[in-house]
């Protein structure tokens, strides 16, 4: 998400993010009596419906804050973009880790099962992903993740009004990510896809998710690659009619009427 949004630079964000909101939430439990006095079963199933609500939010949020990492050196303005960006990704895993971090603090002589089950679950979780972000993109993958979350409420509350909202919740959240269709986050307008799109033939003819990337096929994109070309090619390299990008960058040409040029192209086999 990152990668489309800023640049590919900006994928590490998501360590650095998750990493800094965990690393709060281990800091407010052992500093607020208030959250140590909360009953650990209602602390985890509030944390589960923080989470869903922050993480929704940070996405939508992140995806529309006009921070633009190109202008920093020549606009001060934009740190204090960049820190908001990073702030408001780093909400979620607060709650997330509030709910790991009491589990564990519960019951220190048994805390092997909680930590079992939480290492258990992001194993698991990794792999679900690899699946949920092919399917159905980074905003569907967002909404099966709230989804998941908003369980908590029912698993951990027990019985009760509130508990009941859990899974309707939960249902609305994951028929919301099946609806949403393959999305991406708004492509980050220095993207060579971006640029190409600027030309008043070309046009966007599909676009396609997988768990890594976002693969975009433009027709008349003018774009003529022709990397390695050995300097005694005295021809035309002829312009392909389509062109695929990759994360937005990248446009490299699919179909060639004259292949001729190829001989030429060391490349050209691989």
């Amino acid at each position: 998400m990152y990668a489309l949004a800023q640049g590919h630079h900006f994928a590490f964000m998501a360590i650095a993010t998750a990493l800094l909101g965990v690393g709060v939430s281990g800091t407010l439990l052992a500093r607020s009596r208030r959250l140590r006095a909360v009953p650990v079963r209602e602390l985890v199933a509030w944390s589960g419906v923080g989470f869903a609500i922050t993480a929704i939010a940070s996405y939508v949020t992140a995806d529309r804050i006009p921070f633009d990492a190109y202008r920093i050196g020549v606009d001060a303005g934009q740190l204090v973009w960049l820190a908001v960006y990073f702030l408001i990704a780093g909400v979620p895993f607060v709650f997330a880790g509030l709910a790991v971090v009491a589990m564990l603090a519960h019951e220190a002589s048994s805390a092997r099962t909680p930590y079992f089950v939480n290492l258990f679950g992001s194993a698991a979780g990794a792999a679900l992903s690899l699946a949920v972000l092919g399917a159905l993109g980074s905003a569907g993958a967002i909404l099966m993740a709230a989804a998941l979350a908003m369980l908590a409420l029912p698993l951990a509350s027990g019985h009760g009004r509130l508990a009941g909202l859990g899974l309707p919740a939960a249902a609305a959240l994951t028929l919301a990510a099946v609806l949403v269709g393959p999305t991406g986050p708004q492509m980050s307008q220095y993207a060579g896809l971006q640029q190409i799109l600027r030309r008043s033939d070309a046009q966007l003819v599909n676009t396609r998710l997988t768990a890594s990337s976002q693969i975009d096929l433009v027709r008349d994109a003018a774009v003529r690659s022709a990397q390695g070309l050995s300097l005694t090619f005295d021809g035309e390299v002829p312009t392909p009619r389509y062109a695929l990008t990759l994360d937005g960058e990248h446009p490299a040409p699919v179909d060639v009427a004259d292949g001729s040029y190829l001989r030429s192209v060391p490349l050209a086999l691989a």
